[in-house]
């Protein structure tokens, strides 16, 4: 707005609140103790990461800078079950892959599937229904819940697959999808003639004080504070 602000500790903390055009409102807080830059800066642990998001392709995640979790080869799908896209427009994916292995994703706009959770799978000897075992999920998205994909085989010559997923997604909240088996559908090719990669993800550099670097957008951006020393602090007589 133009207009100084003041700011007062609260708890030990400034609080800071901050209005993107886009619609986006994020909360940062900076501590004079544990967030000086400096050689006396004090580490804080870090939390743990809830999305991982690789938009720049570097194998690293964009929000913690871990190394992306390995993903199975495409071209190797076994199975292939989506949902129909909700009242907000977003489609779940279930890929089955020939190795046992299985990765669930979620579509939140255009046709970008974003990793939420993998593991493995195999099938019942009864043929009734597929086990998928959860062995990755740092967000907790599926709540811990293994899943079953049920099985419909009154009519041998098409069989039926179906789940139902409960999902709690970080910034979005809870989400319910319907999954059905699709038919010849293989995740699509990279395209050919890619846009070029976004800016990299901002990260705090030469500043006295930086605050948490934040999420948003569901992911695909983020953001931190960074308070500029711009002239000296003089001291007075009495210290």
């Amino acid at each position: 707005s133009g207009e100084p602000k003041t700011y007062s500790l609260e708890d030990g903390e400034y609080k800071i609140g901050i209005s993107f055009s886009a619609g986006a409102d994020l909360m940062f807080t900076l501590n004079p103790v544990t967030d000086k830059v400096g050689e006396d800066q004090t580490t804080k642990p870090t939390p743990p990461c809830t999305e991982h998001v690789d938009a720049d392709g570097d194998g690293k995640c964009d929000n913690c800078g871990a190394d992306m979790p390995e993903q199975p080869e495409q071209g190797q799908v076994e199975l292939t079950m989506k949902s129909e896209a909700n009242a907000a427009g977003q489609i779940a994916r279930l890929l089955l892959y020939k190795n046992k292995t299985w990765e669930f994703s979620i579509c939140f706009y255009g046709d970008t599937y974003n990793h939420m959770a993998a593991g493995t799978w195999a099938i019942r000897a009864d043929y009734s229904a597929i086990d998928l075992a959860i062995t990755e999920d740092e967000a907790n998205v599926l709540g811990g819940e293994n899943i079953v994909v049920v099985l419909d085989a009154s009519n041998p010559t098409d069989v039926k697959y179906s789940v139902t997923l409960n999902c709690t997604v970080p910034q979005v909240g809870e989400l319910t999808f319907a999954l059905e088996k699709v038919d010849n559908e293989q995740p699509s090719e990279p395209d050919p003639d890619p846009d070029p990669d976004p800016d990299p993800a901002p990260e705090p550099g030469d500043a006295l004080y930086t605050s948490n670097v934040a999420s948003i957008y569901s992911g695909q951006d983020s953001a931190y504070l960074a308070l500029e020393e711009r002239c000296p602090i003089k001291q007075s007589d009495d210290g």
